[in-house]
């Protein structure tokens, strides 16, 4: 959101080549896209409100494409000259709304590319030129879908070996239960707070007796089952 909070109104300078009377008119509205630093504010500080955070980012985005189509109304070809300015929509949910849904982030790429469409049907982007938009837009929308797609893919993958190197890394093979790097962080953790809170802490040690019998007179896989039976013990009355 910084980026393009920076990047959109630099633009001017293609306004000005554009249509150098016409420029005079898009300074103000080029300075409104300074607003999507509030946008940043609502990614570092609205965590504890997804749902108004989802609603605030779309409808922003939005706001910034319909405010595109209002510069390039200003300016004499602007809709000629200005169709690539789109892909920057394209853009801002590859780079920025990673963080919400793959259904959302479908949304917006298909709600973006319909929008031009729907504000001349209206009558609010007089001369848009449909027929070479959408020979442009729409392929890049779909470009943008199959990436998003790809990228959600890939990071759910990704997810899920990390899931399963942790679980690795920190469970017993044999019973299953958390081993000793996962019970020191825990431990760890749990004075922490005990010292916070002002609470005492109890530790409790096991140790099976005359376990090594059981080994030597049975055999290991015997002591295993054993090993495995006082775990289960464990987590019943745990």
């Amino acid at each position: 959101a910084v980026f393009f909070a920076a990047l959109l109104p630099s633009l001017w300078v293609w306004d000005h080549i554009t249509d150098p009377v016409g420029a005079a008119n898009t300074i103000g509205l080029r300075l409104l896209y300074l607003l999507m630093l509030v946008m940043t504010v609502g990614f570092t500080y609205g965590k504890n409100h997804r749902g108004l955070l989802v609603i605030f980012s779309m409808f922003g985005a939005l706001a910034a494409e319909a405010l595109f189509l209002a510069i390039l109304n200003r300016l004499h070809g602007g809709m000629v000259y200005g169709l690539a300015g789109f892909m920057y929509g394209m853009f801002l949910a590859l780079l920025t709304f990673q963080c919400f849904s793959l259904t959302l982030n479908l949304v917006f790429t298909l709600a973006g590319a319909a929008l031009p469409h729907v504000f001349a049907v209206l009558g609010l982007a007089p001369g848009f030129p449909h027929l070479q938009y959408a020979a442009l837009m729409w392929p890049a929308a779909i470009l943008a879908i199959l990436a998003q797609v790809a990228m959600a893919h890939h990071y759910l993958v990704r997810y899920e070996l990390q899931r399963k190197l942790e679980l690795l890394s920190n469970t017993d093979p044999l019973t299953g239960a958390k081993n000793r790097r996962f019970f020191m962080a825990l431990l760890a953790s749990e004075k922490r707070r005990a010292l916070r809170m002002s609470q005492k802490l109890a530790l409790l040690m096991l140790d099976i007796d005359f376990f090594k019998r059981v080994n030597d007179t049975y055999g290991h896989p015997t002591g295993d089952r054993v090993i495995c039976q006082v775990t289960d013990i464990c987590r019943q009355v745990s």
